[in-house]
């Protein structure tokens, strides 16, 4: 099983990750009242605010207001009908609405619904339903911040929630550290080469990495370890002495899905829907003919892994296409390991460009001067395509 890292979804009113984020509350009734005020504020601005501002290395503060009851509800209501509710509780708040940059409609407990609440991804608005659980409120205002689920792959499909550490999962725990390092919390990240690397814990701050980033043509995969530590104080001895494994759509395909293909050597700590999965010594993880981790130690609350590629594959060559040197364009090559990292531009032998690989952009680069120009593919497993070559 590998988990599908919580991804940071698009949004133009998305909530702020770092700073300060205004969360105003709007409780709405037909009737019961079963939080007071102070209740909600200390789940909210106190239990919640805490674990997100500890969570983000204090980069996220969460402030704001809570309104009393306001019955608007004619009768006990149903999870579907959560727009409706939102129109009646912004209309009962009023202008102070846009004073915010979330807006958190509070329920009583009501009839059965499969969500304990429900957060627009990348929005500025969330339901909670019935309940002032720190979890809930975590995990809805992380939707309003950019994060989807931490799901999970196994068996060739994905098991939303199936992430069994993090809160944007089934989880208690800690966010993971892509999502920290897309929401800007200052994670360190390392990208994979040949060679031996050290990883510290994801809940605070660290002087060594907290993320091993492998990109490849499939998909991206971070490599992040945790400790008993702060949010996941819970963890244990087992489950510390190992790695967590998740991929994603690589940043060079962003609608593609997650394209596991590899030796599944995670190991299970728990069963069923308790089970967690971790790559602990001495196993590894393989993608075949891509790259394999290995991990080596666990002390000192630090993790040792070996990475190595394993893609000895050439990529394609690039094909040029006509037009003056100065505006020199190739098209893309392939390469089904891991994947291309950038192009060479040589004139007569000498580099005169390196040009990343960049799915937003037709490759090309500016050359001047007369003679004989080339340009070869590189993989990021250092691997060089056949050279295309003109005389300009």
């Amino acid at each position: 099983m590998v988990a599908a890292a919580a991804l940071l979804a698009a949004g133009a009113h998305a909530a702020p990750s770092t700073g300060k984020l205004k969360v105003l509350v709007v409780p709405v009734t037909w009737g019961p009242e079963p939080f007071t005020k102070s209740e909600i504020e200390g789940a909210v601005f106190g239990r919640a605010a805490d674990w997100l501002h500890q969570a983000s290395f204090g980069k996220l503060t969460v402030t704001g207001t809570v309104l009393p009851w306001q019955k608007v509800l004619k009768a006990q209501t149903v999870c579907s009908d959560r727009q409706r509710i939102y129109n009646l509780a912004a209309v009962a708040a009023g202008t102070q609405v846009g004073e915010y940059g979330d807006m958190m409609v509070v329920l009583p407990p009501f009839g059965p619904c499969d969500e304990l609440g429900h957060g627009d991804i990348g929005g500025d608005r969330l339901w909670i339903y019935g309940t002032l659980d720190t979890i809930t409120l975590v995990h809805e205002l992380g939707h309003t911040l950019g994060l989807d689920h931490a799901n999970a792959w196994a068996g060739g499909r994905t098991r939303e929630y199936g992430d069994g550490f993090s809160t944007m999962g089934h989880g208690p725990g800690d966010w993971d550290a892509h999502a920290k390092w897309q929401l800007g919390w200052g994670v360190r990240v390392a990208d994979a080469h040949d060679g031996v690397f050290e990883l510290g814990p994801l809940e605070r701050p660290s002087a060594v990495a907290q993320a091993l980033r492998i990109r490849t043509a499939g998909n991206d995969f971070w490599i992040d370890h945790r400790e008993p530590l702060g949010l996941d104080a819970w963890v244990t001895a087992e489950l510390a002495n190992g790695v967590e494994v998740h991929a994603l759509p690589n940043s060079s395909e962003p609608t593609a899905d997650v394209r596991y293909r590899g030796t599944n050597v995670l190991l299970p700590v728990g069963t069923g829907n308790g089970s967690r999965w971790v790559l602990a010594p001495p196993h590894d993880f393989t993608q075949r003919g891509v790259f394999r981790l290995a991990v080596l130690s666990h002390a000192g609350g630090r993790v040792t892994v070996r990475f190595r590629w394993l893609d000895r594959a050439r990529p394609t060559r690039p094909a040029l296409v006509p037009g003056p040197c100065s505006a020199l364009g190739w098209g893309r090559s392939r390469d089904d390991g891991s994947g291309v990292a950038r192009y060479e531009v040589r004139l007569r032998q000498r580099l005169v460009a390196r040009v990343e690989d960049d799915f937003r952009f037709e490759p090309g680069a500016d050359v001047r001067g007369h003679g004989r120009v080339t340009v070869v593919a590189v993989d990021r497993a250092g691997n060089r395509s056949l050279a295309a070559a003109r005389r300009c």
